[in-house]
């Protein structure tokens, strides 16, 4: 009880207090698991056994169009790792080949080709943590998500103040980009449900892996996130989340309009003594 009255108290002059939203692991999980079972693959040879669908029918060999898109995701991939020029047209390619086989009809392959993908990334990257460098396998199904290795961020174990992220969460982030790089992050039964987004927001939240070790600059990074996931999640305190990471990082004037703003949707919710604490906060900071 001591603990949480200090944190109501005004007592520095940054906020260090982030609201995360409350996930469903077992939610999650069970997401994952149908996920993996799109495309199930001999874990010593790395065949295929069979591709199903969600509801476990039996699928065959994923058509050539379909296996198209997978080479075409592959080759921008390796674009984006490199930083080489021509991605654009790549892209364009790759997002309408998909939306050729949409048109036809292979929703179940398009899905199982995300999960093969998703799960060949995943050992791509436990390969690379004992290896000399990123294999062509990372390079091209990672892109520029891979290139958060060099930042120690990506990887199964914390190495030199690295980041943990367990196989399904990278699965998650993997799926969010394909999504991305394929044009159908919103689209079902592609796009992520809110559960998986608030889950990848909170990953990126709680550890964002571009600032480095500057507390404003990941502060700052922070913010966009914070503002992302309000806009997926209504039950997100937004304001309240971007005000306290403003504050962080010597923003007050633009953190009291974030209070406000949070004040003035929810007067008395959960985080209103904190928001009316940090406004005083904010407001009293040279």
């Amino acid at each position: 009880m001591v603990f949480f009255v200090a944190l109501l108290l005004p007592r520095a002059s940054r906020s260090r207090f982030l609201p995360l939203p409350a996930l469903d692991r077992a939610r999650l999980l069970e997401i994952d698991r149908v996920e993996q079972a799109r495309f199930v693959r001999d874990a010593e040879s790395g065949e295929q056994i069979e591709s199903t669908s969600a509801h476990g029918a039996p699928k065959t060999e994923l058509s050539v169009g379909v296996r198209t898109v997978g080479e075409l995701f592959r080759k921008s991939g390796a674009l984006l790792w490199q930083g080489a020029p021509g991605v654009e047209a790549i892209l364009r390619d790759l997002r309408g080949q998909f939306q050729s086989q949409l048109g036809q009809g292979k929703v179940e392959e398009l899905l199982a080709l995300r999960s093969l993908q998703s799960q060949l990334f995943v050992e791509a990257l436990s390969s690379a943590a004992s290896a000399e460098g990123p294999s062509m396998e990372l390079q091209e199904l990672g892109g520029d998500l891979g290139r958060l290795l060099d930042r120690g961020w990506l990887g199964f174990e914390p190495a030199g103040g690295g980041v943990s992220v367990p196989p399904d969460a990278l699965r998650l982030l993997f799926r969010v980009r394909w999504g991305t790089l394929v044009g159908c992050h919103r689209q079902v039964p592609f796009g992520p449900t809110l559960e998986e987004q608030r889950a990848y927001y909170s990953l990126y939240l709680l550890h964002p892996p571009l600032a480095g070790a500057d507390e404003v600059g990941r502060a700052l990074e922070r913010v966009a996130y914070a503002r992302a996931l309000g806009q997926v999640d209504p039950s997100y305190p937004a304001d309240f989340a971007v005000g306290s990471l403003l504050l962080t990082a010597g923003q007050v004037e633009q953190a009291a309009a974030h209070f406000r703003a949070h004040l003035q949707r929810s007067d008395s919710g959960p985080y209103s003594l904190l928001a009316r604490n940090h406004l005083l906060l904010a407001l009293s900071s040279p």
